[in-house]
């Protein structure tokens, strides 16, 4: 009697751990055949745009949103998009990485924070941000297999740079000059490589899949 006693309590126990355990982020399906769930990770997905601009598109957020939108739609994505630049209007971070106010420095910020970001094949992790919704370097894979010059407005440390002619004047000026990232870059060159660029220059931006509120 005792022994039985102790395996009911066990397979009790067993339950009641399988319940209080981790949900998946969402169920996809039951599996053919089976009574266990299918689980797919939730991810959104990022990309180099098709779409090439000059150095001012920071003057109209919208316009170039729109565009990235375009792209994911041409590509066969569905979601809403944003480009990752920094504005006035849309920036990371004010102090660098973030690391005096975290998540409260965003401003209109595309990323999402401790989330999974992959290519629009959907199997490609790209990386992961951290609590303040900043990609994490070394990415675990570039944008782009080749060199892809982005206008991103960003100097180190997800920061704007201070003087005008390092950001095309914050994205708003094609008489100015400015960094550019690269697409096939895994480092911090994504968001600024050391050479400077004509504004007036037509270059990719990085669209950003949004999380649904």
């Amino acid at each position: 009697m005792p022994q039985l006693f102790f395996i009911l309590s066990l397979v009790l126990f067993q339950a009641c751990g399988k319940a209080g355990s981790k949900s998946p982020s969402y169920v996809i399906d039951q599996l053919p055949g089976t009574t266990e769930p299918e689980v797919q990770e939730t991810y959104l997905k990022i990309f180099s745009s098709l779409s090439k601009m000059n150095g001012s598109l920071g003057k109209d957020l919208a316009q170039v949103d729109g565009l990235c939108q375009s792209d994911a739609t041409a590509l066969g994505l569905s979601g809403t998009y944003k480009a990752m630049v920094t504005t006035d209007k849309r920036r990371a971070c004010q102090s660098a990485d973030c690391l005096k106010g975290g998540l409260a420095e965003n401003l209109d910020w595309v990323f999402s924070p401790e989330t999974e970001y992959r290519l629009p094949d959907g199997r490609t992790i790209v990386g992961k941000t951290n609590e303040s919704a900043l990609l994490q370097f070394p990415l675990k894979n570039p944008l782009s297999s080749s060199s892809v010059l982005l206008w991103t407005g960003f100097s180190d440390y997800w920061t704007r740079p201070y003087y005008n002619f390092e950001s095309c004047a914050g994205l708003t000026n094609v008489l100015e000059t400015g960094f550019v990232g690269d697409a096939s870059a895994v480092n911090a060159d994504l968001l600024k490589k050391t050479s400077l660029s004509g504004c007036k220059k037509e270059f990719s931006v990085i669209c950003v899949e949004q999380a649904i509120p």
